[in-house]
């Protein structure tokens, strides 16, 4: 029988912003240095269907996003990063790590690029570097991603990386675009 203690290692990160780095690509805490890119991530409206990150519209919002990011790594609810590229020499997009249950050892992964980075593989190589972050230094037992039915870019990436489909959740999504509910599809995988 599983020892129902909180897991040390994943409290780790919360004691210590973590910065991960690989290869290509740096996983760092945001900082006033982003925000021209925050703007720049967050002003397209696709990320209305797909993320719950607000649309971001100027300077001050991206601030009180990055403030926002901070008060919610304080109380330990979740880890939110900005991805740096090392050969870009630039910020490319947003990570986080949500819905961490501390007891079973799990959590979400949430992302978003800007949209002139899309499509050439830069997610794929951060969550293949984050998630042996996060099984082998943090030591969760399972990582869970929930994407839109529509993201059919996402969901064949995820699955590339040996992530499972598990379920179909009906219309759990709100669309902002459409204003439509959509059914989403939870994806898995599991340190074994």
């Amino acid at each position: 029988m599983r020892n129902l203690n909180m897991n040390s290692r994943i409290l780790d990160m919360f004691y210590n912003y973590p910065e991960l780095q690989y290869e290509d690509y740096i996983l760092r805490r945001p900082g006033k240095s982003d925000i021209n890119a925050i703007c720049s991530i967050c002003s397209d409206e696709f990320i209305g269907e797909i993320t719950r990150i607000p649309t971001i519209g100027n300077r001050k919002e991206a601030k009180n996003l990055i403030d926002n990011f901070y008060a919610k790594y304080v109380i330990k609810q979740r880890v939110d990063f900005v991805i740096y590229s090392r050969t870009m020499k630039e910020t490319v997009g947003l990570f986080s790590i949500h819905n961490i249950s501390f007891v079973d050892d799990r959590c979400e992964i949430g992302f978003i690029l800007d949209k002139k980075y899309r499509g050439i593989g830069i997610m794929q190589k951060v969550i293949s570097g984050v998630k042996k972050s996060m099984f082998n230094e943090y030591g969760f037992h399972k990582i869970i991603i929930t994407v839109s039915e529509s993201n059919y870019a996402c969901i064949n990436m995820c699955s590339k990386i040996k992530f499972d489909e598990k379920i179909k959740m009906k219309d759990h999504f709100f669309n902002r675009i459409s204003k439509n509910y959509e059914d989403t599809i939870v994806m898995s995988m599991i340190n074994n």
